[in-house]
């Protein structure tokens, strides 16, 4: 990394922050997806006290919406069928409310139709499969996406694993993690596909920034989101316009053991923390 090139993307992950000798020597990025979000002024005080500078995801978002936009408009004009998207949820769950109208609101965007299916919390496993099942036949939906968290008696591995490989938008099937771990083409969870879009654009903010070779370090190891992530950085090749970052990248979790976990940290370049939890002692 570039001496004094050092980027902070957080919600407050403080304590690690001063744990890292390479962000002492203003040179490390930490990117970090956790929930609940610290408030705005919280946020403010850290970046002034530590003078680092913030990557504004919303406007890197939003400039990726409007790439897409004129792409669907072209082949719809050519016509093609418009995309459409089946979004499947639990009811009754306030934050898949507001997750699935964003995404719906993005989709609309970029004028791709979007339909929800809401399904009661007592909806049976047999009951989603054959939902999902429907969806797969119909050839007026091009991608389906399950909403979570689901009910506790819901198994996601098997629903998963019921959607068509072409039509699982989310990166969640054995096919779609298969083919990441292989460096194929394939669609890549969300998440994991904004953390290498965050790091490959900070080449626009921070000039001289490579990532070939650099140590990162990724906090989490879900399958969804901590792995994907690390496949994406440490990648060698283009995996269907994906840029491969060919970085060491190391996955760190619970079970890591503390004086382990610090050494880690002190010697990264790129700290990614991917855990639903605030980032602190628990972890």
């Amino acid at each position: 990394m570039a001496k004094n090139s050092s980027v902070f993307l957080s919600v407050g992950a403080m304590k690690t922050l001063m744990k890292s000798e390479s962000f002492r020597n203003k040179s490390t990025i930490i990117l970090q997806f956790t929930r609940p979000f610290c408030n705005q002024l919280r946020l403010e005080m850290d970046l002034y006290r530590f003078q680092c500078k913030l990557i504004d995801g919303k406007h890197l978002a939003n400039k990726v919406l409007n790439e897409l936009k004129p792409n669907v408009t072209n082949w719809v004009e050519k016509k093609n069928l418009v995309p459409h998207l089946s979004v499947v949820m639990v009811e009754d769950n306030s934050s898949n409310e507001s997750y699935v109208r964003m995404k719906c609101k993005a989709a609309k965007f970029v004028g791709i139709t979007t339909e929800v299916y809401r399904v009661p919390k007592s909806t049976s496993q047999s009951e989603m499969l054959k939902l999902i099942d429907d969806l797969n036949h119909n050839l007026s939906v091009h991608g389906i996406l399950i909403q979570l968290p689901l009910s506790a008696h819901m198994d996601l591995k098997e629903l998963c694993k019921r959607i068509l490989p072409n039509k699982d938008v989310d990166g969640f099937t054995p096919d779609s993690l298969g083919r990441l771990c292989l460096n194929e083409p394939s669609f890549v969870p969300c998440t994991a596909l904004a953390v290498h879009h965050i790091v490959t654009s900070l080449g626009h903010h921070v000039k001289g920034i490579k990532t070939i070779g650099k140590k990162a370090v990724v906090c989490g190891r879900s399958k969804h989101v901590g792995l994907p992530i690390a496949l994406l950085l440490h990648s060698s090749t283009k995996l269907g316009g994906i840029e491969g970052l060919n970085m060491t990248t190391t996955i760190c979790h619970r079970h890591t053991p503390p004086e382990q976990f610090s050494s880690f940290i002190r010697k990264a370049d790129v700290l990614v923390t991917a855990v639903a939890m605030e980032f602190g002692d628990e972890f």
